[in-house]
């Protein structure tokens, strides 16, 4: 037994001592970088194109009247997140660390057609064309070419993600609000009914229907939560709000904010791999939810409501 409890100790003293190999490692390289630009005339608030090629799909992200869109996906809104995290990084490209000037490690490095693309413009003049490639030995940078050079630089930066998406950049968040300030919520439904809680002056929240007595916000918050941050798994554009089930009897939820204004989801028929065709009120286009999480905005009165009292 004191044999295995040594080995495990070994072990654990092998693994620390990688992990430590690895950041000091990273903590080096970045104290060696002298911060040369990639993009010497870059000014991340003047970008307003980004094309990306990855995996033979090409995607184009343009901005619009001050907001990005989808240009390669009918013009529908980008996620806002997506496109800011890319060009947050891109100050972050620096050309100090070398790792090869040898055109036949492209593969090797997967700064080739086997990485992902990008364009960059910058007031409709293309100020970046670079490949990004596969995570460096750390897992904290990553490998980038210049698309005009051999040149294949280490970037201090983890990149992979900001740029290979294989669905889309389509804005999938349906509401941008805080959980706080939610102050009535309800929900009405031809199967469950009519549920309707609303918070008082003192941050009590108290049932309104079908019932009325004082609600466990523990138990509600799961719900405002699900509600406040829900995001579309997906799109189903070519489907009608008739088709969808999307008509005037079909279940609602809703938040009323502490400014006045309403948040309101609508929900048609479900489809396969129980999700759910819903649409957000205002909205033209129709997206599809997980069913699971329509039944976490819909607790039920016996859910809320304290125990009685044996």
């Amino acid at each position: 037994m004191r044999g295995r409890t040594i080995l495990f100790l070994l072990a654990v003293l092998v693994v620390l001592a990688a992990v430590a190999t690895l950041f000091e490692t990273s903590r080096r390289r970045a104290t060696r970088v002298s911060g040369t630009p990639l993009f010497k005339d870059l000014k991340t608030d003047l970008v307003d194109r980004i094309r990306i090629r990855w995996q033979g799909k090409e995607s184009l992200l343009e901005k619009k009247d001050g907001k990005w869109v989808v240009a390669s996906e009918g013009g529908f809104p980008a996620e806002p997140k997506s496109v800011t995290d890319i060009i947050d990084k891109l100050p972050k490209f620096h050309a100090d660390e070398v790792i090869s000037d040898n055109p036949s490690n492209r593969a090797l490095f997967q700064v080739d057609t086997t990485g992902a693309e990008v364009w960059v413009n910058q007031q409709g003049k293309e100020i970046g064309h670079f490949f990004v490639g596969k995570p460096g030995p750390d897992f904290l940078s990553t490998y980038v070419r210049p698309a005009s050079s051999d040149r294949v630089l280490l970037v201090q930066e983890y990149l992979p993600h900001l740029f290979e998406k294989s669905d889309t950049w389509r804005e999938r968040t349906l509401f941008k609000i805080n959980q706080e300030d939610i102050r009535r919520y309800e929900y009405t439904s031809p199967s469950r009914g009519t549920l309707a809680v609303a918070k008082d002056d003192a941050g009590v929240w108290h049932m309104e229907a079908p019932d009325t007595g004082r609600v466990e916000a523990g138990k509600l918050s799961s719900a405002l939560r699900a509600f406040a941050n829900a995001k579309a798994s997906g799109f189903a554009d070519t489907v009608t709000a008739a088709a969808a089930g999307l008509d005037s009897d079909t279940t609602r939820i809703s938040a009323t904010l502490a400014d006045g204004s309403a948040c309101v989801l609508q929900v048609g028929r479900q489809t396969t791999g129980n999700q759910m065709l819903v649409r957000k009120q205002g909205a033209d286009n129709v997206v599809t939810f997980p069913r699971g999480g329509i039944n976490t905005m819909m607790p039920r009165k016996e859910v809320l409501l304290p125990a009685p009292a044996p």
